[in-house]
């Protein structure tokens, strides 16, 4: 997972896990879910057949790598050992 520092980092259809950072004492990693819509600060995600809200604000996220993404990280740190 990547930590997601802007709103403009997601894509609808991203999958995503996050924090709930608005009460301390409580912060544990919630499941998450697919993108469904993104408006200004809020989150539509979708679960199986749930459907809820976030907002970015008060969250902390993380989105799923691709198969794109790993290979890149891959490649990556081949070149850097080289």
């Amino acid at each position: 997972y990547k930590y997601i520092k802007s709103i403009k980092e997601l894509d609808k259809g991203d999958y995503i896990r996050f924090l709930n950072t608005k009460h301390f004492y409580d912060i544990k990693l919630n499941l998450g879910g697919f993108i469904e819509n993104i408006e200004k600060n809020l989150i539509s995600i979708v679960n199986k057949n749930k459907y809820y809200k976030i907002k970015f604000k008060n969250n902390t996220i993380f989105k799923k790598f691709t198969e794109e993404d790993l290979v890149k990280l891959e490649i990556i740190d081949i070149l850097e050992k080289n």
